[in-house]
């Protein structure tokens, strides 16, 4: 995981020593075969020759989509989110629940808003699909487009609810 601005982190990274230099990341990342394992994204600027490069399997879905649609368009759910083990750790607590993102913050008028989640809500299923951190919740909402619903599974006062929620246009 690097940040990569302020408010940008990308994870689940393959740390690379392919020369990556301003101009030419969005290149291939190839292994001793010639197959394509990654996307050459981003190098650490005090470190020489320490690239990360996204893993294909996470570029798949974008590219297929590009290539079928011919543009590719990130959900967002409209939400802050922090890994429940984190905060549960920073407030010195032992929330004593399994996996699950705990929401700080609600974007108005985002899908998240509208589907009536609030601040203090513990997510942890989109779909079918348990979410045990806020990684893999970024990688489930790659399998949403823009005008898509689901269900969002929550925990609030520990009581499971289930809502539902449509991917809106956030801009």
């Amino acid at each position: 995981s690097i940040q990569i601005e302020q408010s940008n982190l990308i994870e689940d990274l393959i740390q690379t020593d392919a020369s990556i230099n301003s101009g030419n990341s969005g290149g291939p990342l190839l292994n001793k075969n010639g197959q394509v394992i990654g996307i050459n994204t981003a190098k650490i600027q005090t470190a020489e020759g320490l690239g990360f490069a996204i893993p294909i399997n996470s570029a798949k879905v974008i590219i297929e989509e590009v290539i079928s649609e011919g543009t590719f368009e990130t959900v967002q759910l409209g939400v802050t989110v922090m890994d429940l083990d984190e905060y549960g750790a920073r407030l010195g607590i032992d929330l004593d629940i399994e996996g699950g993102v705990v929401v700080l913050k609600v974007q108005a008028n985002s899908p998240a808003d509208k589907a009536g989640i609030t601040v203090g809500d513990i997510i942890v299923k989109i779909g079918d699909d348990d979410i045990d951190s806020t990684l893999k919740l970024k990688k489930e909402l790659f399998k949403y487009k823009v005008g898509d619903s689901t269900s969002l599974s929550i925990l609030r006062n520990r009581v499971e609810e289930v809502v539902e929620i449509q991917f809106t246009d956030m801009k």
